[in-house]
């Protein structure tokens, strides 16, 4: 008789002491939940969108539980609907705080796609798209000779297997001419040749690169290289200075 009572407190104990440690876990997450709802979100980084246009898109609200909070959903939902935003990071902070910082990215350069005009950054990621008869250039970059294969609102632009060196050298000339600040002297940008880039520069000049290789490092040294073409150039005569990887220089030629 006494084994059967010891044995049945052995299951007792057995079951009670699982079911204790749920209940501990549970009464303590409860617990903690109270005291992480998010009562204060801040947005920082923002000016082309409001705050309360980055929190709606972000689908939070005040209130929701930071334990529970899927911030990498956010960031997507956050730069599809609000593509002007190029990067954007979500921490939380406990006890009840949202931190939002954002990048934003400013439109450069257009490009035809079917009916509608494409605005992209220097990322060449679409910010806009506009009917075709509705769009004024706003003085952005014209690119030419490139094609998409798809145009989405807040993505990158996308290219066939066969045009993808094309593209990638494209992202590269965007990125450069921001990076130099040619953003007003460049108007266009063609592609359609990639071992002969060709681009304008101060509406006088047509730049040849013929190396895609050296974009970055060619870029950089445009300005002085065009400033030193300047003694053997007429002035007010337009031409074209091409610039020759295997050389290593810059030459100049006069429109005829």
């Amino acid at each position: 008789m006494p084994k059967k009572k010891q044995r049945r407190k052995s299951r007792s104990a057995s079951i009670f002491v699982p079911v204790s440690a749920l209940l501990i876990l549970i009464i303590t997450v409860y617990g903690v939940s109270v005291f992480t709802k998010a009562n204060v979100i801040e947005v920082n980084g923002a000016s082309k969108y409001s705050v309360e246009e980055i929190v709606t898109a972000s689908g939070f609200v005040r209130g929701d539980n930071l334990l529970f909070m899927d911030t990498r959903t956010a960031e997507r939902n956050i730069q599809t609907i609000l593509p002007y935003i190029s990067e954007v990071s979500i921490v939380t902070e406990l006890p009840d705080t949202i931190r939002m910082n954002v990048t934003e990215s400013t439109a450069l350069a257009t490009l035809r796609y079917r009916n509608a005009v494409l605005v992209i950054d220097s990322s060449a990621r679409i910010v806009e798209i506009v009917a075709y008869e509705e769009f004024q250039t706003k003085g952005l970059i014209e690119i030419r000779g490139f094609t998409p294969t798809g145009a989405d609102l807040g993505s990158r632009l996308r290219a066939d297997q066969v045009d993808e060196s094309q593209l990638r050298y494209l992202r590269d000339m965007l990125a450069a001419v921001e990076r130099e600040g040619f953003e007003d002297i460049v108007t266009y940008i063609d592609v359609s040749n990639i071992v002969n880039i060709t681009f304008d520069y101060t509406d006088r000049f047509r730049i040849i690169l013929d190396s895609p290789n050296n974009i970055r490092q060619n870029m950089s040294t445009l300005t002085e290289a065009v400033e030193k073409l300047k003694e053997e150039i007429t002035p007010g005569v337009a031409g074209t200075i091409r610039r020759s990887d295997v050389r290593s220089d810059w030459k100049w030629s006069e429109d005829r």
